[in-house]
């Protein structure tokens, strides 16, 4: 099957070498950031700490963010100073609203859709001289997108520091600046062979996605998939210990895994829940579902992330329960930051492709995921598999 942008299996019969590739690349980015940005991810922090801003995180989850301020500053810094503030912020208010009410959304969701396409979407220009005011418009344009909210949420404490010590942090911005080049020079030499159709999708059917609330989300670069590659990583060794030590454990699997569409499938809805109703054997959702039930798991349908930040505030509160979420590369870092947000102890699995048609697919194409990785996960033998399913 051909991968409608990237696809973890590389025309490979499994995703098993992209598991090792992308340790080898984490571990080569940290060794690099740390021989570089050590010294002011740790001044970071102790400002974190002074402040009581935040319950400290590890060195490398600071590492990866302060990474992702300069590919997205590389990436949209030059068209986000040309964002109208007034637009921005009215795109700001409206993204929360959908959030809020329901039975708007898809108004909502138009009208966003039109004003995206006219006004983040600027013709390509010089990057410019980074400075903090520069930086702002960043978050602006960052959060009027809808994409980044966790992201924005971090980078506005970043923001906060680099203004408590200007002149050292513009010299700090225009190091990272560099860094996320080289980043993304190393990604593609290490990464590019799995993502090698987010090009030719751009140039062949982002069109069709032109004035739609999604528009900014399909034109997502190359970079920003190897980025998410890299935070997937960075998150599940951060939170490994917490979630080791969960006497339950819930699998999150979107609903572009079933074999069937909305109208063919039997799942029945439960809350913001879907649950399989064993329908088809050869549904990829059922075959875990009842590996769950052998093995003491949960298995819940989310059917699509607008929904999943409803879904985690019920896990929130259920301290002794470990949560691993499967979703595609753009989706899966927002909700991991959610999750940490909430306390809840996760590790998340990347679907080796994507394929809903909410984004990717007129038709939908049912996506799958490592199921090694995912045993790997729940510390589940694989000849346990074999004799579940």
């Amino acid at each position: 099957m051909k991968a409608i942008t990237y696809s973890l299996r590389n025309d490979e019969e499994n995703s098993d070498k992209y598991y090792s590739d992308i340790e080898r690349f984490t571990d080569s980015i940290l060794l690099e950031a740390e021989r570089q940005f050590l010294p002011v991810v740790k001044s970071y922090m102790k400002y974190l700490e002074n402040s009581r801003m935040e319950k400290l995180r590890s060195v490398n989850e600071y590492m990866y963010e302060f990474l992702s301020l300069g590919v997205y500053w590389r990436t949209y810094g030059s068209g986000a100073q040309k964002l109208n503030p007034f637009v921005g912020h009215l795109l700001v208010k409206l993204y929360n609203l959908r959030g809020k009410f329901r039975s708007v959304k898809k108004y909502i969701d138009s009208l966003r859709g039109v004003l995206s396409t006219f006004f983040l979407v600027p013709e390509e220009s010089s990057l410019p001289q980074i400075d903090l005011s520069k930086l702002e418009k960043l978050l602006l344009w960052l959060e009027a997108t809808g994409e980044f909210k966790e992201e924005v949420k971090r980078f506005k404490m970043w923001k906060e520091y680099f203004d408590s010590s200007e002149e050292d942090s513009i010299n700090y911005m225009k190091e990272n600046a560099v860094f996320a080049d080289w980043f993304e020079l190393k990604s593609e030499i290490m990464l590019g062979c799995y993502t090698g159709n987010v090009k030719s999708f751009q140039q062949n059917q982002l069109e069709g996605h032109k004035w739609t609330e999604d528009y900014i989300f399909c034109r997502r670069k190359k970079v920003e998939y190897h980025l998410g590659m890299f935070g997937a990583e960075i998150m599940n060794r951060a939170f490994l210990t917490g979630f080791r030590k969960t006497s339950g454990k819930a699998v999150l699997l979107p609903a572009c895994m079933r074999l069937h569409n909305d109208e063919k499938c039997r799942a029945k809805k439960k809350s913001l829940d879907l649950i399989c109703t064993a329908c088809s054997n050869d549904c990829r959702i059922n075959r875990y579902s009842r590996l769950g039930k052998k093995y003491g798991f949960e298995v819940h349908i989310i059917p699509h992330s607008s929904d999943f930040t409803s879904w985690l505030k019920t896990w929130g509160m259920n301290k002794n329960t470990g949560v691993v979420g499967v979703a595609c590369i753009l989706n899966l870092i927002t909700g991991g930051l959610e999750m940490k947000g909430l306390d809840i102890a996760a590790q998340c699995v990347l679907l080796d492709y994507c394929g809903c048609r909410n984004h990717w697919h007129k038709e939908g194409i049912e996506t799958d995921i490592n199921a090694d990785e995912l045993l790997r996960v729940l510390e589940i033998e694989k000849e346990e598999l074999a004799l579940a399913v």
